[in-house]
């Protein structure tokens, strides 16, 4: 039943395109922080179109190109291990525009989806690397989750336009002082007091024990 669904959706899908692209009138809404434009044969005509109702005539598209605004958080973050298996807590969130109403047309469920799809993506993520990618620079890993989340949810007309790494923690203490042990090693001048023990990163004098 399913795949006689799909058959019928996709043979009707370049007909009702075709449809609207020689309707005498057709109109777009575009709601606050949206941008849009009239095309014709892919090529834009004019100017961007703000927010506010917008009219094309046969043979012209409206499209939107940008949205801001629709946002899913994980509040909650998720807890990943890295491959080096020390746990972390992840919080991640998501910009969307739901850029085809035929192919899904219901925000709320959007964001359910969204949401899903962004905590299987973070993840994925962040099992393959190492603690001192975790504690780096965030764009490459922020790139890779949004294809990842854009491959899931693309065939329902749903557009990822920005995903974002709000907030990394190391879970375990020990394991940030033990990144700290270097640095804190360096700034000490053992030389001048041959007794400083590094505990963690927590510098212990044994001097008049």
């Amino acid at each position: 039943m399913n795949d006689l669904v799909t058959l019928i959706k996709d043979l009707l899908t370049p007909v009702w395109h075709y449809f609207v692209l020689f309707s005498p009138i057709k109109c777009q809404f575009l709601r606050e922080g949206e941008i849009g434009g009239r095309f014709w044969l892919g090529k834009r005509l004019g100017e961007s179109l703000g927010p506010g109702l917008h009219v094309a005539t046969s043979g012209q598209t409206l499209d939107k190109t940008e949205s801001e605004g629709n946002l899913v958080e994980l509040k909650d973050g998720i807890d990943v291990f890295t491959e080096d298996m020390i746990p972390i807590l992840i919080n991640a969130a998501a910009s969307y525009d739901i850029v085809s109403f035929f192919d899904y047309a219901r925000k709320a469920d959007a964001e359910g989806l969204i949401d899903e799809a962004l905590k299987a993506e973070v993840l994925a993520a962040y099992q393959t690397t190492s603690l001192q990618e975790v504690l780096g620079g965030t764009r490459d890993i922020e790139e890779l989750i949004q294809r990842g989340t854009q491959e899931r949810l693309g065939y329902l007309g749903i557009q990822i336009t920005r995903v974002l790494v709000t907030g990394r923690w190391v879970k375990d203490p020990a394991v940030l002082r033990a990144c700290a042990f270097d640095v804190m090693q360096s700034l000490c001048d053992v030389q001048l007091n041959p007794n400083l023990i590094m505990a963690g990163s927590v510098p212990i004098t044994t001097e008049g024990a």
